[in-house]
């Protein structure tokens, strides 16, 4: 049995415009619950008076216009209509200059919460009116429509507020926009008594000056953490040597080159080392940005081979070190600008005899006189021959490796070789990994020049490839070969 609390003297003994008077300051979920613990307040004499003096005292007119009453009496359902009613308006209006700042997101949730029950209301008067049932589907998408929307939270600005109750910081203008908006004063104490909860967050206090000393704090430690790490990175620039190094552009060192008139090789004697252009290339871009961790020690495995675990010489080294092309990172296929580079070597020659066989296919004379004999008249062997040469002869349509022509040096580099390196002096080698004092690479390839003779740390293996011209060539090949076979039709010996 419910019980009911009687009702306090004070309240018998006030007039009936001061009560009415001090409810309005109540909104329609602590009425209804004051309803339901007190007689006195449980009239519906006293609700009607109340909510009539709400919307014509409390609320100004624009914001209640429209608003009708629901049968011979108001309810509290008739409140809370009001009151979504109002805060509708309220949110509804342009923004002002200045004012106070209301959360986006919270206005976006009670908009959408408004409007399905407002749906909701429309349904339920249908069903009144014409009573019928209603289908699965329909019922299943009502459901979802429901489950979509939430209430909106007690504080309007919880999600715009610090932890000191003032205004959050925005990295940008663009972000600040997007995150809230501005009310004006009136709507402001509107929304202010239906959430009490919220706090005022005035535009003209600006940003919370606590948070805006931390966050200055917080990128000046950043920056100096920034700048402790860069001189701990370009440490290793001290040292002229290392410096030369990393300054390097043509992967040869300058103060290395033969100036001798007539020389073959273009390094002067002395013991020289080979590093991979990858390597090298991380660790400048590491020293310089910071990008990527911190190279391994200087290492020179990647020019193993598979097969024998023995170095493969790139192309382009040794066509350099033996004076066959002016410049170490340079393809081989470039214009030679030395007369000793302008001879043929034997690996050259080998590689045009190989591109003059592609392509090549000639047909056999056995073929055609069986043909004869099998009864197919000379007009069609002729036919057959003069489509079997447009076959042969015409380009493969399907895509095939670009032309030399058309890419860069260091795109024809890295097709004509597994690898790319860089020449390092003995003491370069020896000042840059003097850096790794606990760490040593795992392979080192180094090679010695006197007297003109080039003599390798390790034997190179001879039997793998060092390059991918052979693969891409025979690529090709095969390309044309298929196509060739796709194209020709086969004889018909049927008569």
């Amino acid at each position: 049995m419910k019980a009911v609390i009687r009702t306090p003297p004070m309240f018998d003994q006030l007039p009936t415009e001061l009560t009415v008077n001090i409810l309005t300051y109540l909104r329609a979920y602590d009425l209804s619950a004051l309803n339901q613990t007190c007689r006195f307040f449980a009239s519906p004499a006293l609700v009607h008076s109340v909510i009539k003096h709400t919307a014509e005292h409390v609320y100004t007119t624009e914001l209640t216009a429209g608003f009708e009453r629901e049968g011979k009496e108001y309810t509290f359902e008739s409140l809370r209509n009001m009151e979504w009613l109002v805060v509708a308006r309220v949110l509804s209006r342009p923004e002002p200059a200045d004012g106070y700042y209301v959360s986006k997101s919270w206005c976006k949730t009670a908009l959408k919460w408004l409007e399905v029950h407002q749906d909701e209301q429309k349904d339920s008067t249908a069903s009144k009116k014409n009573p019928k049932k209603v289908s699965k589907k329909k019922q299943r998408m009502r459901n979802r429509r429901l489950s979509e929307a939430s209430p909106p939270w007690p504080n309007v600005n919880s999600d715009l507020t610090c932890c000191h109750d003032n205004l959050q910081h925005c990295n940008s203008t663009r972000n600040a926009r997007s995150r809230r908006r501005l009310l004006d004063k009136q709507a402001w104490k509107v929304l202010k008594k239906l959430y009490p909860d919220s706090v005022s967050l005035d535009s003209g206090n600006g940003e919370c000056v606590h948070c805006r000393v931390e966050l200055e704090s917080i990128k000046l430690e950043q920056k100096q953490l920034e700048e402790q790490q860069k001189e701990e990175r370009r440490k290793p620039l001290s040292c002229p040597i290392v410096r030369g190094v990393y300054t390097r552009t043509r992967g040869v060192p300058s103060q290395s080159l033969n100036s001798k008139d007539g020389a073959t090789c273009p390094l002067k004697p002395g013991l020289y080392h080979v590093l991979p252009r990858a390597w090298l290339h991380g660790w400048r871009k590491y020293l310089k940005t910071g990008e990527g961790d911190r190279q391994c020690a200087p290492d020179a495995s990647e020019l193993l081979c598979d097969g024998h675990r023995l170095p493969l010489l790139p192309p382009h080294l040794e066509a350099y070190v033996h004076g066959e092309t002016s410049q170490l990172l340079m393809s081989t296929d470039a214009p030679l600008s030395t007369p000793a580079a302008a001879a043929a070597t034997p690996r050259q020659a080998s590689r045009d005899s190989f591109s003059g066989l592609v392509g090549m296919n000639t047909v056999d004379s056995e073929t055609w006189n069986a043909l004869r004999a099998a009864g197919v008249s000379q007009q069609e062997l002729d036919a057959q021959r003069s489509l079997s040469f447009r076959t042969i002869h015409q380009p493969p349509t399907t895509p095939t490796a670009p032309s030399s022509s058309s890419l860069s040096n260091n795109e024809l580099l890295d097709v004509e070789n597994n690898v790319v390196v860089e020449i390092l002096t003995d003491a370069e080698f020896t000042a840059l990994e003097k850096w790794w004092p606990a760490v040593h690479s795992s392979f080192g390839m180094r090679f010695s020049i006197n007297e003109g003779e080039v003599s390798w740390s390790t034997l190179p293996c001879r039997e793998c490839d060092a390059s991918g011209k052979c693969y891409h060539l025979s690529v090709r090949t095969r390309s044309i070969k298929k196509a060739a076979q796709k194209r020709a039709p086969t004889a018909n010996l049927e008569y």
